[in-house]
């Protein structure tokens, strides 16, 4: 949760969001583990400046820990279908994020048809793979998970990586690039 903080205040992302086409993005940040266990850590947000970036940051640093245990990946990315369809944010796009560090192990639903699913509702997953837990996971994730347009894999190739790889994922959702490990591009921060 502090690496996801940190992202979101970070100047490049700060101004990743000001420079996008639209000026803003708006935002859900969900914690998840189990079948049943999605919880709204940000309600529906736009994040368009420093103010609103910090606001997103201090909620997410506040928010306790989810209890952590089985892993439902199909269950948050139909979680994620429900908030999407229901939101009161008009959006050209629509993405679902996935942080994790295991398989779907929880649930009857396989993470393929609630991905289907998804993709046919016009939404794209990605997918942000944890590697403490499983070597592979990032192969999972590609095989199994993500989904739609311009969809991708970050990898954090453990927890202490988790901070640098949100905050390239968050960059490469916004901007539409695909942004590698060195960052070398140019950003101007404002």
């Amino acid at each position: 949760m502090q690496g996801l903080a940190r992202a979101f205040v970070d100047p490049l992302v700060i101004a990743a969001i000001k420079q996008g086409k639209m000026g803003r993005i708006g935002i859900m940040v969900i914690e998840w583990s189990g079948l049943q266990n999605q919880k709204v850590v940000v309600p529906w947000t736009i994040v368009s400046d420093d103010k609103s970036a910090h606001q997103v940051a201090g909620a997410v640093s506040a928010a306790p820990r989810l209890t952590a245990g089985k892993t439902s990946i199909s269950g948050v990315i139909n979680f994620g279908i429900f908030q999407l369809v229901n939101s009161p944010v008009s959006a050209r796009r629509h993405v679902i994020d996935i942080s994790g560090d295991g398989v779907n192990n929880s649930g009857v639903e396989r993470p393929e048809a609630a991905r289907d699913r998804a993709v046919a509702a016009g939404i794209t997953i990605n997918g942000l793979a944890i590697l403490n837990e499983v070597d592979d996971l990032d192969i999972y994730f590609e095989k199994h998970v993500v989904g739609g347009a311009g969809n991708f894999v970050v990898v954090a190739n453990d927890y202490k990586a988790y901070g640098d790889a949100i905050k390239r994922k968050l960059l490469q959702e916004i901007l539409g690039l695909n942004i590698s490990n060195h960052m070398s591009w140019e950003l101007k921060p404002t």
